[in-house]
């Protein structure tokens, strides 16, 4: 859902349509053996992170939840760890200002579904 079409979905990136105070909502979740941190990013400032650790320790292994996206004879050979992980914000923004969420290089995100970033007006200015 795109109400007022405010976010760009080629670029990734919402432009206030009017000043007053949002809140944004960040889930991540990535894959074995992978780390990923996303940024909220309002014009160029981090509001928040999200962080989420697929590696695992190999001493505690056993005591991790299978990943139901692993192969069941690999899954019976060592478990596998995936994690999610969310934040959100409420933040003030004027017409015109821009939220995005930036990836680092090298950190990877599952896709079908399990990543997202939403967000709605709260309360525009008066």
């Amino acid at each position: 859902m795109n109400e007022g079409k405010a976010y760009d979905e080629n670029r990734g990136v919402f432009t206030a349509p009017v000043s007053g105070f949002y809140q944004f909502h960040v889930h991540i979740h990535t894959v074995v053996e992978h780390q990923a941190e996303v940024r909220l990013i309002l014009n160029s400032k981090q509001i928040v992170s999200v962080w989420a650790d697929g590696q695992i320790n190999k001493s505690t292994a056993s005591q991790r939840p299978m990943s139901p996206f692993g192969s069941k004879s690999n899954a019976q050979k060592e478990p596998m760890h995936e994690m999610g992980s969310s934040n959100s914000a409420i933040i003030h923004m004027e017409k015109g200002e821009k939220v995005y969420c930036l990836l680092p290089k090298a950190h990877v995100l599952a896709g079908l579904g399990f990543t997202s970033f939403s967000g709605y007006l709260m309360k525009a200015d008066s």
